[in-house]
């Protein structure tokens, strides 16, 4: 991306890059099921998904910095593409040494702990197998992962529009500066890191998925619904955003759990690979419609209860899911 110059080149580049990173979600999920048991799994989740509203957090004053800097010829938006790519190359280059692929390859467990989650990792691989082998084209076709991949469409759909416009929300409904707004746009994502902390947790305690993960979308759009109140404060705005924001990630941690709780370990690849796939197109609809929107002169607030009812339909449609009985028996007990 430094050496973009053209439309054509900086396309390419663009989708050489989504190409290079499509595998790194789907296969960290899939490495996480290596280590974990499903019961713990939320919570490991949760640890990966942390970076996600604190890259955002980091993310926006880390970008301006670079962008001020001109040095060597180069302007900042140059150098935003050299040091923040610096370090995925790094760690790419030490993780194949670092990560070690199954409990029995390593060597820093004691030896009862690797066989104790070897036993567990068994067990439930054994559990799974009771209830027949899911090839991998069966699973593309399984009616949990076709409404796991257009739940996560909508729930990204939705949060791609609240996360591009809440800059020049706050700063429309503050009436500050572009700076404080962006600042201010800084207070949602650090809710976010405590609620994912706990959902994970929540769900692993408890030992139940689905309604982990639609109740936090329920509220989610309850929230950002609430913004659109006539004539209110700033002071409630803000809190309607920040509030949206602490329930923005909270469904992640067990939603992913829930593709791996029944399909063995190469269609859970394959299949959270094409849940993913499907479900990063919303990144692209959830801003592309909210402008179309704003563009025909809808206003604002027809905008954002669009994106409130894709949270809602996602929460209809994770409800929808079918868990084998051990996963219903679950959820019943949690009722």
């Amino acid at each position: 991306m430094r050496f973009v110059k053209t439309p054509a080149q900086f396309y390419t580049a663009r989708v050489l890059l989504g190409m290079a990173e499509a595998g790194f979600f789907p296969g960290v999920i899939v490495y996480m099921t290596h280590w974990f048991p499903a019961r713990d799994r939320a919570r490991a989740m949760s640890g990966l998904i942390l970076a996600v509203p604190l890259s955002f957090l980091l993310g926006a004053p880390l970008s301006a910095w670079c962008l001020s800097l001109n040095a060597f010829g180069m302007s900042g938006w140059r150098w935003i593409f050299i040091l923040q790519g610096l370090p995925a190359v790094v760690f790419g280059l030490i993780t194949p040494f670092y990560l070690t692929d199954h409990p029995h390859q390593t060597a820093w467990l004691e030896p009862e702990e690797r066989d104790w989650i070897i036993g567990e990792l068994d067990a439930e691989r054994q559990s799974k197998r009771k209830t027949g082998h899911i090839s991998i084209l069966r699973a593309f076709l399984d009616r949990n992962v076709l409404t796991l991949a257009a739940a996560l469409f909508l729930i990204v759909l939705a949060s791609y529009g609240y996360l591009f416009w809440l800059p020049s929300t706050i700063q429309n409904a503050s009436r500050t500066s572009v700076s404080t707004a962006t600042l201010l746009s800084a207070l949602p994502f650090v809710l976010a890191t405590i609620s994912v902390w706990y959902m994970g947790r929540s769900s692993d305690r408890r030992g139940e998925r689905k309604f982990h993960t639609a109740i936090p979308l329920i509220l989610a759009g309850v929230f950002f619904a609430l913004t659109t109140i006539p004539a209110q404060s700033f002071p409630f705005t803000m809190t309607w955003l920040c509030l949206t924001g602490f329930m923005l990630w909270a469904w992640a941690p067990s939603f992913w759990v829930l593709p791996t709780m029944t399909l063995g370990e190469s269609a859970a690849a394959a299949s959270i690979g094409l849940i993913n796939s499907v479900g990063n197109l919303g990144g692209f609809f959830g801003p592309t419609i909210v402008g179309a929107l704003l563009t025909a002169k809808y206003s604002y607030s027809f905008a954002v209860i669009f994106l409130c009812g894709a949270f809602f339909l996602s929460a209809v449609l994770i409800l929808s899911l079918r868990l084998n009985s051990a996963g219903a028996r679950s959820d019943l007990r949690q009722l």
